[in-house]
């Protein structure tokens, strides 16, 4: 895996679900873990794996879980990256 353009792309990612609502992010993957297959611009292909958690109690701060993996010897230790968010779409510990 190339990890200077896995950083690239998981960072990409990372931003856009930054952009979306406590409520948005909860929504979709509190519960729901997904993958998703995205293509980097080199045209090397990758999976994102997006999953939402609460961080300390139910109906707290939201830590949001991603990591990316090109299906090979990565998928064992994949790239990882996060951000935890507060029903008052404040950023924690940033």
């Amino acid at each position: 895996m190339d990890r200077r353009e896995a950083r690239r792309v998981l960072g990409q990612r990372v931003e856009e679900l930054r952009q979306l609502s406590f409520e948005a992010l909860r929504d979709t993957w509190l519960d729901s873990p997904d993958c998703e297959k995205v293509q980097a611009p080199d045209g090397k292909g990758y999976q994102i794996e997006i999953e939402a958690v609460w961080d300390s109690e139910a109906d707290g701060h939201l830590r949001m879980l991603c990591s990316i993996d090109d299906g090979g010897l990565s998928a064992l230790m994949p790239m990882s990256d996060g951000f935890i968010k507060a029903s008052d779409e404040s950023f924690v510990g940033e």
